[in-house]
């Protein structure tokens, strides 16, 4: 409000407030005083020429009444008279009203003072006689005359005072409105620069909350349109993760009456969708609203983010002043942490002092300190080596960077020392030349191969063997892997290098290879190399530090020991099978001698005959059994593989076992449940699995525990791959082996038994039958009579997938089953093939013989569908062996069965359980029923076959 309208109400109050009171007064009169005297003065009208005297309380109403009324009119009026004696007023208006309310307030005290005066008069307050005069004709008009002359004056004043200058006065408001509106636009103008000048993010707020303006700052700092913000809530300016605190403390903030400020840090969401940390300050502002001022608080993050990693840094940082006048005068301005803990001198004890006042001691090179500081001075960044000197006289290396601070004008005004203590490293760099130089004193005088490989520069260092028998010169630097291109024989090439980068990549600290290396004369020596992998503090690779041996002749002599222990081991090998085949020969030709003799000479009778024959087939049976032994070592036996429950097998043995162990031998067995399925041949195993507990009852002739145990096992290869086992293993308490026997215990016809109670085989064929069956044998032993003396054999099977097959149960049946249809006969060895021939024709087959794979082929070609099935040997000379012949028939007869007769498989055809449909593998030798079944089964097979494929 304005100093002319505060006068101006206080004017209009001054002039009212006597009206007002005196009504309340004649009121209070008219209602409980005297009622009828007051309307008679009211409307001035005599109540009687004799009024009644006044008594009691009337008699101060009146009175009361009307002398209250004047005082207050009296005093209004000297206000306005007191407020027309000062200088006039600017506002002419203002005046005008003053004068009126003057007029009006003399006209009302006039009335006051007359009807008063007279009407006390008549009731006795007042002498009789003013009544008297107040009655007189010209003294009655007189209060008339007197509201005529103030109406006509205020009329006049209104019309022509009031009224123009009411007009000018809206005419000098409207400019000053004007004036004042152009005023406000300029400030507010003045405002927005202020704002959008200002480096802080500005905004005003209402009272909820929402944005009603925003500064310029907004684009830069958070990359928002500051057009955009207005109507906002300034709480979607905020991040997701941070908004529900930010709106909590606002919310206080806007609910509290208090102006004082407040301040809020949160984190802004800027335009690219990152957070900017921001801390906002919060103002209430007269009127209403709020001013919210943000200051980023990124730049003092880093800075405080950057003086921390300072402070916490292991190397010394030194800020110093730079005095181009003179050098004595540099003065240390900032020191961290790290600078108190190395030299002893805490950061007020250093900033002012020199560096060399505090550094650099009697044997510190000034010459190199002054380099520092010319090569800072030419403006570049330069290291040093300096001797350093701690606060309680410590000699330190250390190795010292200086790097200028320029002022915006280019000059020189600061220099950073990065200084750090290298004294272990310049101790272990003089150990490492003096290791290096004692190295190479070695290297150079012995015979072998040795190299220091620098991994990050891909160089090499060698001496020793390299010069002389390989044609390197010893300090020869090249780049390894060209290196190894060129020297590796190409087949070693790839592990070569596989292999050492694997080392390198984390694989160990440890690398050994052999590997062919080109000579110097054209030839390749074998290179037994070995190295160790030298890391760093962060774990990577850095050298690669070996030697290598030329392990040729060694090799070569290695080798041929290994041809001589071959050849024994064939002589052995040799004699044993001549040993045994020579009496079964025995056997068979006095026999056959015998038969002859008695036929010839008449005594021969159909009883003698038989028993001769007898003893033949026993001695053929026990050639048999003899091959198949050879053949289960040598790991070319003729498997027929089927899932098995090898505890199942185990539990099935074990009363057959105990029974064949003796009373003497306690038998256990540990069992695991829940084993898997493996897939072997159930006969073999069951073969090989007696064999094994016979040998452990063989060593313990005085008793002993025998244990059987199965279990689930896990073994990881050479190459990391894990395989699943189930474990079969035998452990007895027996006398053990040396680890002499250990060693040997495979080797065919090796045994320790008196002569007469072993072949030597045994162990043989265990061996073979399971490396045949992709498993492990393992053989742990302790000789007596140390502690926990005996033998533990294990044989580890892997496990059967899901798609081995079951094995079929043989016929019991005597009949042999024979048929009518037509068979080809392929087999090389002519008696074989006749025997074949004749057996089948006995069983009612029509045959058909080829004497090789070829003439086969030429059958088969004249007619597709001639033949029923097809038997034939795998092994056979010629062009078209065994498996060309069954790759043509699966061309030309698709359907036709086969049965492949085989008794030495050389890897051309897969185990039993393996062969594809419509194939089966008959094992030589066989007999004539083993031979009916077999032919049998595949054809009746076939047959269901196409049945199932027309169906």
């Amino acid at each position: 409000m304005d100093e002319p309208t505060r006068k101006t109400r206080s004017i209009v109050v001054a002039g009212t407030a006597p009206s007002c009171a005196t009504t309340v007064l004649f009121s209070f009169a008219a209602r409980f005083v005297a009622p009828d005297l007051v309307r008679s003065a009211v409307i001035n009208e005599p109540i009687g020429r004799e009024a009644p005297m006044l008594h009691g309380l009337e008699r101060f109403v009146v009175p009361a009444t009307y002398g209250i009324g004047v005082l207050l009119w009296a005093v209004v009026l000297g206000v306005l008279l007191a407020r027309l004696r000062r200088p006039p007023d600017v506002n002419r208006l203002f005046f005008v009203l003053v004068v009126v309310l003057s007029i009006d307030a003399f006209r009302t005290l006039f009335e006051n003072a007359y009807f008063g005066a007279y009407w006390n008069a008549v009731y006795g307050v007042l002498p009789s006689d003013l009544k008297i005069l107040l009655e007189a004709p010209a003294l009655v008009v007189l209060p008339r005359l007197v509201n005529l002359f103030a109406g006509g004056l205020i009329l006049f004043l209104v019309v022509w005072r009031w009224l123009p200058a009411a007009e000018t006065d809206r005419i000098d408001l409207a400019r000053r409105l004007a004036d004042s509106a152009r005023e406000a636009e300029q400030a507010r103008d003045r405002y927005q620069r202020i704002v959008d000048a200002s480096p802080d993010l500005v905004l005003a707020l209402d009272d909820s909350g929402h944005v009603t303006d925003a500064g310029a700052q907004f684009r830069e700092v958070l990359g928002i349109d500051p057009a955009e913000l207005p109507g906002k809530p300034v709480s979607a300016l905020v991040a997701p993760a941070a908004r529900a605190a930010f709106e909590a403390r606002l919310g206080r903030i806007l609910t509290r009456d208090s102006v004082a400020t407040d301040t809020i840090e949160t984190l802004m969401l800027h335009g690219d969708g990152c957070e900017v940390p921001v801390a906002m300050r919060f103002a209430r502002v007269a009127g209403g609203g709020y001013c919210a001022v943000g200051r980023d608080l990124t730049a003092e993050r880093d800075h405080s983010l950057l003086e921390a990693a300072v402070s916490h840094l292991d190397d010394m940082v030194v800020i110093t002043e730079y005095r181009m006048d003179d050098r004595r005068k540099h003065r240390i301005a900032y020191v961290n942490e790290a600078f108190t803990r190395q030299t002893g001198y805490s950061a007020s004890e250093a900033v002012g002092r020199t560096p060399a006042e505090l550094l650099h001691g009697p044997d510190t090179d000034p010459a190199a300190a002054a380099r520092l500081l010319s090569a800072l001075e030419d403006g570049k960044s330069t290291t040093a080596q300096l001797l350093h000197y701690a606060r309680d006289g410590r000699m330190y290396w250390a190795e010292v960077s200086l790097a200028p601070i320029r002022d915006l004008h280019g000059r020189l005004t600061h220099y950073t020392a990065i200084i750090r203590d290298v004294t272990r490293h310049k101790e272990a760099l003089d150990a490492l030349a003096v290791s290096e130089e004692r190295l190479r004193i070695i290297a150079s005088m012995t015979s072998d191969l040795v190299w220091d490989w620098n991994i990050p520069e891909n160089t090499v260092w060698r001496s020793g063997l390299a010069a002389v028998t390989y044609g390197y010169q010893p300090e020869e630097t090249a780049d390894v892997t060209d290196h190894w291109r060129r020297r590796i024989h190409p087949d070693d090439l790839s592990k070569v290098l596989e292999g050492a980068q694997a080392v390198i990549d984390g694989g160990g600290d440890h690398w050994c290879e052999e590997y062919r290396l080109l000579r110097a004369d054209g030839t390749y020596g074998l290179m037994s190399a070995q190295g160790k992998v030298i890391r760093n503090a962060e774990g990577q690779a850095i050298r690669l530090v070996g030697s290598g041996v030329d392990i040729t002749e060694r090799k070569a002599r290695e080798e041929a020991a290994r041809q001589s222990q071959k050849l024994e081991a064939i002589g052995q090998l040799t004699g044993g099978v001549a040993h045994d085949f020579n009496n079964i020969l025995m056997v068979i030709m006095a026999n056959a001698d015998a038969v002859i003799e008695e036929t010839a000479d008449g005594s021969a009778t159909l009883d003698l005959a038989v028993e001769h024959l007898k003893r033949i087939n026993g001695a053929a049976a026990r050639a048999a059994k003899l091959t198949h032994q050879l053949l289960a070592f040598s790991r070319r036996q003729t498997l027929t593989p089927e899932r098995l429950d090898i505890a199942h097998l185990v539990t099935t043995t074990s009363e057959l076992l105990a029974r064949t162990l003796g009373e003497h031998i306690a038998f256990e067995t540990s069992m695991e449940s829940g084993l898997p399925a493996i897939l072997t041949d159930r006969p073999q195993l069951e073969t090989a699995f007696l064999n094994i507990c016979l040998n452990a009852r063989d060593a313990m002739p005085a008793g002993g525990t025998l244990t059987v145990a199965t279990r689930r096992e896990t073994r990881a290869a050479a190459d990391g791959e894990e395989t699943e086992y189930v474990v079969l293993s035998v452990t007895d308490s027996g006398t053990g082996m040396t680890p002499e026997v250990r060693d040997r215990v495979f080797e065919p016809f090796f045994t320790t038994k008196e002569a007469g109670r072993g072949s030597g085989l045994g162990l043989s064929m265990v061996y073979g039958f399971v490396k045949q069956s992709k498993g492990l044998v393992e053989i742990e032993s302790v000789p007596a009579p140390a502690a926990g003396h005996g033998t533990t054999v294990r044989m580890l099977f892997p496990l059967a997938d899901e798609k081995a097959i079951h094995a079929k149960p043989e016929s019991g049946e005597e009949d042999l089953p024979g048929g009518t249809e037509r068979i080809l006969v392929v087999e090389d060895e002519a008696s074989v093939r006749v025997l074949v021939v004749s057996q089948l024709e006995r069983l009612g087959y029509r045959v058909t013989e080829a004497g090789n794979g070829s003439e086969a082929l030429s059958i088969l070609r004249r007619d597709t569908d001639a033949f029923d099935l097809l038997l034939t040997d795998v092994v056979m000379p010629g062009p078209v062996s065994g498996d060309i012949l069954l790759d043509e028939v699966r061309r030309l007869c698709p359907g036709l069965p086969v049965v492949l007769m085989s008794g030495y498989p050389d890897g051309t055809i897969p185990a039993a359980g393996q062969l594809p449909p419509g194939q089966t593998l008959l094992s030589k030798p066989f007999r004539k029923a083993q031979l009916a079944r077999v032919v049998r089964r595949a054809l009746a097979e076939a047959r269901e076959s196409t049945a199932d494929g027309e169906r």
